[in-house]
């Protein structure tokens, strides 16, 4: 899992990361022990379907990354894979889904790491997401852009923030569910730009693009692969990407850190959980299993050009890390810009 861009306050770096290093080589020497042990020990697996729980609805970003593992893993376990999507609650009803589930590696959890990284610092939750989970496989990031209707006044980031300052209250935003960063985008844009938008949370991001599409809803906070076809076509006008600029896909649209908002670059990624209660042997023969059948030609083949970026190589251990990283760095970010659910 490739390093997030966090800001260090501790000291002592340099022994930090060479005791980072050694616990995660200890870790990884001793899963792969307790892989072969397991392997030889315990029941086969998957003895059964394996299901892949989609806390968001069919046509997302979620969704398709669910579908492109399913066909290999499929093919790789001699198991069937499906997809089931059980969008709502801000994710809460896939999530309790997996939970509810025996821990055996048949249900699994494929999301956005929004869903338990952003998410519980805004909406109250029935379980803890870094005591319930673990995470398995850091698939591909995807940067956030801020991106509107084609028919909205404004031809450019400034043009945007010009409109929007003469306009105060006037028009709204959508962010694909509460407490997710494209919702911290919103507020902290708010404060940030010194404009006034009224956020609009949906369901996940497939509605929240037809609706973008169809000008129910003028602008949005939206994931890159969600939206890049349609700012090729130009039936929607990208105006900033929330985190590096991207030249090749988006010719001469700017980061918010350009302009002067770097507080806004909110890296995600789109990941595999299972329960924590899964024997650790067993977690890493399925983090094994997912990182094979995503690192297939025809799984990169698909995903090229749609604004992806693969995430880099790392064991358990790493993503473990990563992912406290992330929890507390969005812990920061919501009492800094005093983030609530709507």
């Amino acid at each position: 899992m490739p390093k997030l861009e966090l800001e260090s306050h501790a000291t002592g770096a340099g022994t930090d990361l060479s005791r980072r290093k050694v616990l995660a080589a200890g870790a990884a020497a001793m899963a792969l022990t307790a892989s072969r042990a397991w392997s030889a020990d315990a029941a086969p697996w998957p003895s059964k379907t394996v299901r892949l729980i989609v806390p968001a609805p069919a046509g997302g970003v979620s969704d398709g990354i669910a579908r492109l593992l399913a066909e290999p893993m499929s093919a790789n376990l001699k198991q069937p894979v499906i997809v089931e999507n059980m969008p709502g609650g801000s994710g809460v009803i896939g999530c309790r889904a997996v939970l509810s589930a025996p821990a055996d590696g048949h249900t699994m959890l494929v999301i956005t790491s929004s869903i338990l990284v952003e998410v519980p610092h805004v909406v109250k939750l029935p379980y803890d997401p870094m005591k319930d989970f673990v995470q398995v496989a850091d698939m591909v990031r995807m940067p956030l852009v801020l991106v509107g209707n084609a028919a909205f006044p404004a031809r450019s980031y400034d043009e945007l923030v010009g409109v929007l300052k003469a306009h105060p209250g006037k028009y709204s935003v959508a962010s694909y569910s509460t407490g997710t960063r494209a919702h911290y985008a919103a507020v902290a844009f708010n404060q940030r730009a010194g404009v006034d938008l009224q956020h609009v949370p949906y369901k996940g991001s497939a509605p929240a693009v037809a609706d973008l599409l169809a000008g129910h809803v003028p602008l949005a906070f939206e994931a890159l692969p969600n939206v890049v076809r349609h700012i090729q076509s130009g039936k929607l006008r990208a105006y900033a990407v929330l985190g590096p600029a991207l030249p090749d896909l988006l010719p001469g649209v700017p980061s918010l850190a350009e302009k002067g908002l770097p507080e806004l670059a909110l890296p995600g990624w789109q990941g595999l959980w299972i329960s924590s209660a899964t024997p650790a042997p067993l977690t890493q023969r399925i983090h094994e299993e997912v990182v094979k059948a995503f690192a297939s030609s025809r799984a990169r083949q698909q995903l090229a050009g749609q604004g992806y970026e693969f995430s880099a190589p790392a064991n358990l251990a790493e993503q473990k890390q990563a992912f406290t990283e992330a929890f507390e760095r969005n812990a920061k970010i919501v009492q800094k810009f005093s983030i609530r659910a709507d």
